[in-house]
């Protein structure tokens, strides 16, 4: 079986990285990249591969990329999420399985109107495989399985530099136009049974971590639940999924909304036209793209009823970058779930056909003991 990586950046270098290195067995390894650049960085990181192949290409010649796919068996998306609906409307076009790593409910949403004509072509589509939404999907529906009836599901998490830098005490770990989008677009929550709009950056609350993060923030965010929201309505009576930052990160980025820096209208310079947006997304990525050790918080409370007993899962995912392997905590917590689902595709683990949501799609303990495998450990515990 052929495995086709889009996107030689961090996130396809983690997927890259585990499918050499952890159970996989594909036969064919190909990475698609338009970076030159890239590319040799990543021919230095993993030599001597017999199976692996690169090829440079911009995964925006879609006729170009079609028939550099063919005989490709799954597609794994490691490109910005604004792509992954033309992509997956490529692999339907080969025949190819696809995974992605979500981040956008409008593009997920029209993925999963693809279902009908997927299972058609008795194909598996996952969309969602990341970290958030996709891991933290996965620690929430194992609670909700454990209980009879459920009265919260709450979602936190955040990569973050185990070191915060001023000012904004934040390194960018994937796009900055998707982490503004995270904090512009109204967030979905289940409250009181009914699926629910609230502005993103709302809901400002303190959690507590190990040292030194035992004092953090959490607000909500859009993106971060995936098809998670839809596939537990009416099971939940409320549910919501929060980032975790450094304290003040929400004040500043509100800050820079309300200057005006979240509008897309252009201003006209001397020099031509931009619009505050382009520039904040510029801003961030100039300041922001450091690769100091980073850590990831996640932390997942499902709380309801077990034999009529009041019962109470928590989950954990605390992870930190590998240094000697050099894979950020992100990129391992995000890559390599991603990896995961290909090969549990790959072993025949995944029955169902059509676009699935990641939380129907695997049994979430196997995955768990998959990740503890790669050094991700999730710790549970269970209060009544």
């Amino acid at each position: 079986m052929k495995v086709t990586i889009l996107g030689g950046g961090l996130m396809g270098y983690a997927i890259l990285h585990d499918l050499l290195n952890n159970y996989g067995a594909f036969e064919e390894i190909a990475v698609v990249e338009k970076n030159a650049e890239r590319i040799e960085y990543l021919w230095k990181h993993f030599p001597n591969q017999d199976n692996l192949s690169f090829i440079q290409l911009d995964i925006t010649d879609t006729e170009k990329l079609q028939e550099t796919l063919l005989g490709t068996d799954i597609i794994i998306s490691a490109v910005p999420y604004q792509y992954n609906l033309k992509l997956l409307e490529v692999a339907l076009n080969i025949g190819a399985h696809f995974i992605d790593l979500g981040g956008n409910e409008t593009i997920l949403n029209k993925q999963l109107a693809l279902d009908e004509k997927a299972a058609r072509l008795g194909l598996i589509v996952i969309p969602a495989c990341g970290l958030a939404p996709g891991l933290v999907s996965l620690l929430a529906i194992d609670g909700v399985q454990k209980l009879d009836r459920v009265e919260w599901v709450k979602m936190y998490c955040g990569g973050l530099p185990q070191q915060p830098r001023p000012p904004l005490n934040y390194q960018i770990v994937f796009s900055p136009h998707g982490l503004i989008n995270e904090y512009l677009e109204p967030v979905k929550v289940i409250e009181n049974g009914e699926i629910v709009e609230k502005p993103a950056l709302s809901e400002l609350e303190t959690v507590h971590f190990m040292k030194p993060y035992e004092h953090m923030e959490a607000f909500l965010t859009s993106g971060g639940t995936g098809t998670l929201i839809y596939t537990l309505q009416g099971q939940v009576t409320h549910l919501f999924y929060k980032t975790i930052r450094y304290p003040g990160h929400a004040e500043k980025f509100k800050f820079l909304f309300d200057l005006g820096f979240k509008s897309d209208e252009p201003l006209s310079f001397e020099s031509g036209e931009v619009s505050p947006r382009q520039m904040l997304e510029k801003l961030l990525e100039k300041n922001l793209a450091f690769r100091d050790p980073d850590v990831v918080l996640t932390r997942v409370i499902v709380s309801g009823e077990s034999n009529q007993q009041s019962r109470t899962w928590t989950y954990e995912v605390i992870d930190v970058m590998d240094e000697n392997l050099n894979l950020t905590a992100m990129m391992r917590t995000t890559g390599f779930t991603a990896a995961v689902v290909a090969q549990m595709i790959h072993e025949g683990k995944v029955q169902r056909k059509g676009v699935i949501p990641l939380e129907e799609a695997v049994d979430p303990g196997e995955f768990f003991q998959r990740l503890k495998r790669r050094g991700i450990a999730i710790n549970q515990k269970s209060e009544s």
